[in-house]
């Protein structure tokens, strides 16, 4: 039978180990600027319109349309692969609705049953 041996003449203490995970502190200076806030477009404080359900749990507070929001910090996709993914995700619903009237006004006439399946209990 063979033996494999190694020599490892790196060898290491535990409190060599241990020093590598040291936390230094740095201290601290007033030198540094302050981060700007993360929502340049603050909430606005409105109170609840009187129709305004407050009679369940977890419904946010009333916050109205802000039209002046500059839509540049809101981009739609950085590329054009993007744009269209978040485009289907936004208006998907409103694309297979016309999809499936185009496809009956259409090839559905003929062939009605192409596209149907039977959804649970209706086999």
């Amino acid at each position: 039978m063979s033996v494999t041996t190694t020599a490892n003449p790196i060898t290491t203490t535990l409190l060599r180990t241990l020093d590598d995970y040291t936390i230094h502190e740095t201290p601290s200076s007033s030198s540094h600027p302050s981060p700007e806030a993360l929502n340049p477009n603050p909430t606005p404080t409105v109170s609840n319109p009187p129709d305004w359900p407050d009679d369940y749990n977890a419904i946010p507070n009333y916050r109205p349309v802000d039209h002046t929001r500059d839509m540049t910090l809101r981009p739609g996709g950085m590329n054009p692969a993007e744009t269209v993914f978040i485009f289907l995700m936004m208006n998907g619903v409103r694309f297979n609705g016309a999809l499936a009237q185009t496809w009956r006004r259409t090839v559905g006439r003929w062939k009605p049953d192409l596209f149907r399946f039977a959804v649970g209990g209706e086999w």
